[in-house]
Protein backbone atom coordinates (compact mmCIF):
# COMPACT_ATOMS: atom_id res chain seq x y z
CA UNK A 1 0.00 0.00 0.00
CA UNK A 2 0.86 3.55 -0.26
CA UNK A 3 0.89 6.45 2.30
CA UNK A 4 1.66 9.76 2.00
CA UNK A 5 3.54 10.97 5.46
CA UNK A 6 4.79 14.00 7.46
CA UNK A 7 8.19 15.49 7.37
CA UNK A 8 9.31 18.78 7.94
CA UNK A 9 6.59 21.16 9.21
CA UNK A 10 5.53 22.48 5.93
CA UNK A 11 7.50 20.25 3.92
CA UNK A 12 5.93 17.89 1.21
CA UNK A 13 4.56 14.60 2.39
CA UNK A 14 6.60 11.54 1.69
CA UNK A 15 5.70 8.88 -0.50
CA UNK A 16 5.72 6.11 1.50
CA UNK A 17 5.37 2.03 0.05
CA UNK A 18 4.99 -0.30 2.71
CA UNK A 19 2.86 -4.02 3.11
CA UNK A 20 -0.96 -3.40 3.09
CA UNK A 21 -1.96 -4.62 6.26
CA UNK A 22 -4.20 -7.59 7.16
CA UNK A 23 -7.42 -6.93 9.45
CA UNK A 24 -8.23 -8.89 12.38
CA UNK A 25 -10.97 -9.79 14.85
CA UNK A 26 -13.35 -6.87 14.01
CA UNK A 27 -11.37 -4.84 12.00
CA UNK A 28 -12.31 -3.59 8.19
CA UNK A 29 -9.82 -2.97 6.16
CA UNK A 30 -10.86 -0.29 3.57
CA UNK A 31 -9.19 1.17 0.05
CA UNK A 32 -9.16 5.30 -0.15
CA UNK A 33 -11.82 6.61 -3.04
CA UNK A 34 -11.79 10.12 -1.61
CA UNK A 35 -10.43 11.72 1.45
CA UNK A 36 -11.22 15.83 1.74
CA UNK A 37 -8.06 18.07 3.16
CA UNK A 38 -9.34 19.63 6.69
CA UNK A 39 -7.72 23.05 7.61
CA UNK A 40 -6.81 21.18 10.92
CA UNK A 41 -4.66 18.76 8.02
CA UNK A 42 -3.04 22.07 7.14
CA UNK A 43 -1.88 22.78 10.54
CA UNK A 44 -1.09 19.46 11.57
CA UNK A 45 1.11 20.04 8.45
CA UNK A 46 2.72 22.90 9.63
CA UNK A 47 3.31 22.04 12.69
CA UNK A 48 1.51 24.28 14.86
CA UNK A 49 -2.39 26.00 15.17
CA UNK A 50 -1.80 30.16 15.22
CA UNK A 51 -3.78 30.96 18.46
CA UNK A 52 -3.63 34.42 17.91
CA UNK A 53 -1.76 37.09 20.23
CA UNK A 54 1.66 35.71 19.29
CA UNK A 55 0.23 32.31 20.66
CA UNK A 56 0.59 28.84 18.88
CA UNK A 57 -0.03 25.41 19.84
CA UNK A 58 2.56 23.16 18.15
CA UNK A 59 1.24 19.96 16.72
CA UNK A 60 2.17 17.42 14.58
CA UNK A 61 4.63 14.87 13.99
CA UNK A 62 7.07 13.45 11.46
CA UNK A 63 5.76 10.00 9.90
CA UNK A 64 2.01 10.95 10.58
CA UNK A 65 -0.77 9.86 7.70
CA UNK A 66 -3.01 12.59 7.75
CA UNK A 67 -6.80 12.67 6.43
CA UNK A 68 -9.95 12.21 8.72
CA UNK A 69 -12.79 12.93 5.61
CA UNK A 70 -12.74 9.47 4.37
CA UNK A 71 -14.93 7.47 1.96
CA UNK A 72 -13.22 4.19 0.69
CA UNK A 73 -15.05 0.71 -0.32
CA UNK A 74 -14.01 -2.45 1.71
CA UNK A 75 -12.12 -4.61 0.72
CA UNK A 76 -11.03 -7.23 3.51
CA UNK A 77 -12.58 -8.06 6.87
CA UNK A 78 -11.50 -9.61 10.17
CA UNK A 79 -13.01 -12.89 11.06
CA UNK A 80 -15.64 -11.38 13.54
CA UNK A 81 -16.30 -8.36 11.25
CA UNK A 82 -20.01 -8.20 11.28
CA UNK A 83 -22.55 -5.97 9.53
CA UNK A 84 -20.39 -5.23 6.06
CA UNK A 85 -18.78 -7.30 3.72
CA UNK A 86 -16.19 -6.82 0.52
CA UNK A 87 -17.61 -4.19 -1.56
CA UNK A 88 -19.29 -1.92 0.49
CA UNK A 89 -18.51 1.81 -0.43
CA UNK A 90 -19.00 3.90 3.33
CA UNK A 91 -17.88 7.49 4.94
CA UNK A 92 -15.75 6.70 7.41
CA UNK A 93 -16.38 7.78 10.97
CA UNK A 94 -13.03 9.04 12.41
CA UNK A 95 -13.35 10.48 15.64
CA UNK A 96 -12.91 6.82 17.35
CA UNK A 97 -12.13 6.73 20.84
CA UNK A 98 -10.36 4.21 23.42
CA UNK A 99 -13.44 1.98 24.23
CA UNK A 100 -12.51 1.35 27.63
CA UNK A 101 -12.67 4.61 29.48
CA UNK A 102 -15.75 6.01 31.28
CA UNK A 103 -16.19 8.81 28.62
CA UNK A 104 -16.18 5.69 25.85
CA UNK A 105 -18.09 3.64 27.71
CA UNK A 106 -21.19 6.55 27.86
CA UNK A 107 -20.94 6.78 24.45
CA UNK A 108 -18.84 9.80 23.61
CA UNK A 109 -15.75 8.37 21.75
CA UNK A 110 -15.67 11.67 20.29
CA UNK A 111 -14.35 13.19 23.34
CA UNK A 112 -11.56 10.16 24.46
CA UNK A 113 -8.45 11.66 24.94
CA UNK A 114 -6.20 11.39 23.04
CA UNK A 115 -8.35 8.30 21.82
CA UNK A 116 -7.50 6.79 17.89
CA UNK A 117 -8.81 9.53 15.91
CA UNK A 118 -8.40 8.44 12.32
CA UNK A 119 -5.67 10.95 10.47
CA UNK A 120 -5.34 12.96 14.18
CA UNK A 121 -3.62 9.92 16.36
CA UNK A 122 -3.42 6.80 14.12
CA UNK A 123 -3.10 6.46 10.04
CA UNK A 124 -5.63 8.37 8.22
CA UNK A 125 -7.04 8.27 4.66
CA UNK A 126 -3.93 10.18 3.08
CA UNK A 127 -3.31 6.76 2.14
CA UNK A 128 -4.28 3.53 -0.45
CA UNK A 129 -5.99 1.92 2.63
CA UNK A 130 -6.65 2.61 5.83
CA UNK A 131 -7.54 0.26 8.85
CA UNK A 132 -11.30 0.82 11.05
CA UNK A 133 -11.41 -1.02 14.37
CA UNK A 134 -15.37 -2.11 13.93
CA UNK A 135 -17.75 -1.96 11.19
CA UNK A 136 -19.85 0.50 13.41
CA UNK A 137 -17.46 3.36 12.20
CA UNK A 138 -18.83 2.60 8.57
CA UNK A 139 -22.38 4.50 6.75
CA UNK A 140 -23.55 4.32 4.03
CA UNK A 141 -23.58 7.96 2.51
CA UNK A 142 -27.18 7.40 0.06
CA UNK A 143 -26.93 9.54 -3.29
CA UNK A 144 -24.77 11.62 -1.88
CA UNK A 145 -21.49 12.14 -4.38
CA UNK A 146 -18.02 10.37 -2.86
CA UNK A 147 -16.21 13.97 -2.42
CA UNK A 148 -18.84 15.41 -0.71
CA UNK A 149 -19.56 12.79 1.35
CA UNK A 150 -15.99 12.34 2.29
CA UNK A 151 -16.24 15.80 4.04
CA UNK A 152 -19.78 14.86 6.07
CA UNK A 153 -17.41 12.85 8.77
CA UNK A 154 -15.81 16.23 9.77
CA UNK A 155 -17.33 19.77 8.67
CA UNK A 156 -20.95 18.21 8.58
CA UNK A 157 -20.70 16.88 11.79
CA UNK A 158 -19.62 19.83 13.23
CA UNK A 159 -22.05 22.40 11.74
CA UNK A 160 -25.00 19.27 12.22
CA UNK A 161 -24.08 18.55 16.28
CA UNK A 162 -23.94 22.41 16.77
CA UNK A 163 -27.29 23.15 15.12
CA UNK A 164 -28.92 20.28 17.03
CA UNK A 165 -28.49 22.22 20.48
CA UNK A 166 -31.17 24.88 19.13
CA UNK A 167 -33.65 22.41 19.79
CA UNK A 168 -37.11 23.89 18.58
CA UNK A 169 -37.24 27.18 17.27
CA UNK A 170 -40.10 29.89 17.84
CA UNK A 171 -41.97 32.04 15.35
CA UNK A 172 -39.68 35.05 14.74
CA UNK A 173 -36.23 33.13 16.56
CA UNK A 174 -33.18 34.87 14.36
CA UNK A 175 -29.99 31.77 13.88
CA UNK A 176 -26.66 34.13 13.02
CA UNK A 177 -23.64 31.86 11.98
CA UNK A 178 -20.62 33.91 11.49
CA UNK A 179 -18.07 32.76 9.05
CA UNK A 180 -18.70 31.28 6.04
CA UNK A 181 -15.96 29.18 5.26
CA UNK A 182 -16.00 25.18 4.83
CA UNK A 183 -18.34 24.26 7.93
CA UNK A 184 -19.91 28.01 8.24
CA UNK A 185 -21.22 26.95 4.48
CA UNK A 186 -21.99 22.94 5.51
CA UNK A 187 -24.12 24.77 8.59
CA UNK A 188 -25.72 27.48 6.13
CA UNK A 189 -27.05 24.52 4.19
CA UNK A 190 -27.96 22.27 7.52
CA UNK A 191 -29.69 25.23 8.56
CA UNK A 192 -31.54 25.95 5.26
CA UNK A 193 -32.85 21.97 4.89
CA UNK A 194 -33.72 22.09 9.02
CA UNK A 195 -36.14 24.85 8.06
CA UNK A 196 -34.27 28.04 9.24
CA UNK A 197 -33.24 31.11 7.35
CA UNK A 198 -29.68 32.22 9.30
CA UNK A 199 -27.82 35.51 9.43
CA UNK A 200 -24.59 34.78 7.46
CA UNK A 201 -21.51 37.30 9.16
CA UNK A 202 -18.14 37.13 6.90
CA UNK A 203 -15.38 39.53 6.18
CA UNK A 204 -14.70 38.29 2.88
CA UNK A 205 -17.53 40.22 0.18
CA UNK A 206 -16.97 37.35 -2.05
CA UNK A 207 -17.93 34.90 0.44
CA UNK A 208 -20.95 36.08 0.89
CA UNK A 209 -20.99 36.67 -2.46
CA UNK A 210 -20.66 32.75 -3.10
CA UNK A 211 -23.04 32.54 -0.65
CA UNK A 212 -26.13 34.72 -2.39
CA UNK A 213 -24.85 32.65 -5.46
CA UNK A 214 -25.85 29.22 -4.08
CA UNK A 215 -28.55 29.97 -1.80
CA UNK A 216 -30.74 32.89 -3.55
CA UNK A 217 -32.75 33.40 -0.77
CA UNK A 218 -30.19 33.59 1.51
CA UNK A 219 -30.32 37.55 3.58
CA UNK A 220 -27.35 39.20 3.17
CA UNK A 221 -25.21 41.12 6.68
CA UNK A 222 -25.61 44.02 3.89
CA UNK A 223 -24.16 46.93 6.55
CA UNK A 224 -21.05 45.12 7.76
CA UNK A 225 -18.32 47.44 7.21
CA UNK A 226 -14.44 45.99 6.33
CA UNK A 227 -11.43 48.58 6.64
CA UNK A 228 -8.50 46.06 5.66
CA UNK A 229 -5.21 48.10 6.99
CA UNK A 230 -1.39 45.97 7.49
CA UNK A 231 -3.29 42.96 7.03
CA UNK A 232 -5.72 43.93 10.14
CA UNK A 233 -9.20 44.58 9.81
CA UNK A 234 -12.09 46.49 12.18
CA UNK A 235 -15.83 45.45 11.96
CA UNK A 236 -18.38 47.99 13.41
CA UNK A 237 -22.28 48.41 13.32
CA UNK A 238 -23.20 44.50 14.40
CA UNK A 239 -26.20 46.79 16.36
CA UNK A 240 -27.71 46.30 13.43
CA UNK A 241 -28.54 42.49 13.68
CA UNK A 242 -32.03 41.65 14.41
CA UNK A 243 -31.40 39.71 16.99
CA UNK A 244 -31.58 39.43 21.58
CA UNK A 245 -29.67 37.61 24.18
CA UNK A 246 -31.55 34.64 23.32
CA UNK A 247 -30.72 34.56 19.88
CA UNK A 248 -27.98 31.49 19.01
CA UNK A 249 -25.10 32.32 17.03
CA UNK A 250 -22.55 29.82 15.84
CA UNK A 251 -19.01 30.88 15.67
CA UNK A 252 -17.64 28.59 12.91
CA UNK A 253 -14.47 30.45 12.71
CA UNK A 254 -10.86 29.25 12.33
CA UNK A 255 -9.06 30.53 15.05
CA UNK A 256 -5.88 32.28 13.19
CA UNK A 257 -4.82 35.69 14.26
CA UNK A 258 -6.88 37.91 11.83
CA UNK A 259 -10.12 35.87 12.39
CA UNK A 260 -10.16 35.55 15.91
CA UNK A 261 -10.38 39.55 15.61
CA UNK A 262 -13.48 38.77 13.47
CA UNK A 263 -14.69 36.57 16.50
CA UNK A 264 -13.67 39.23 19.04
CA UNK A 265 -15.09 42.54 17.31
CA UNK A 266 -17.85 40.55 16.45
CA UNK A 267 -19.28 39.11 19.77
CA UNK A 268 -18.21 42.53 21.30
CA UNK A 269 -21.31 44.03 19.56
CA UNK A 270 -23.74 41.53 20.37
CA UNK A 271 -25.43 40.93 23.45
CA UNK A 272 -23.32 38.87 26.16
CA UNK A 273 -24.79 35.82 26.10
CA UNK A 274 -23.83 34.93 22.80
CA UNK A 275 -20.64 34.38 23.66
CA UNK A 276 -21.24 30.92 25.02
CA UNK A 277 -23.95 32.14 27.42
CA UNK A 278 -26.45 29.91 29.86
CA UNK A 279 -27.49 27.44 26.54
CA UNK A 280 -23.63 27.40 25.04
CA UNK A 281 -25.42 27.03 21.96
CA UNK A 282 -22.22 28.35 19.83
CA UNK A 283 -20.72 25.45 17.56
CA UNK A 284 -16.88 25.71 17.04
CA UNK A 285 -14.28 24.63 14.62
CA UNK A 286 -12.00 22.63 15.46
Amino acid sequence: MLSYQTGAPGAPLVEVESDTPVPSGTEVLVKTLACGVCHSDIHLHDGGFELGGGKRLEVGREGQVLGHEIYGEVVAVGPDAEGVQVGDRRVVYPWIGCGQCAVCQRGDEHLCTPGRALGIIVNGGFASHVMIPHAKYLFDKGDVADSLAATYACSGLTAYGAIKKLGELAAGDEVVIIGAGGVGMMAIQIARAMGMDPIVVDIDPAMLEFVRLRVASMRLPSRIQVHFRNEDFLLSEFDWLPVDDETPVFDLVIGNPPFSRLRKNALQGLPPKFDGGEKGLRGRCR
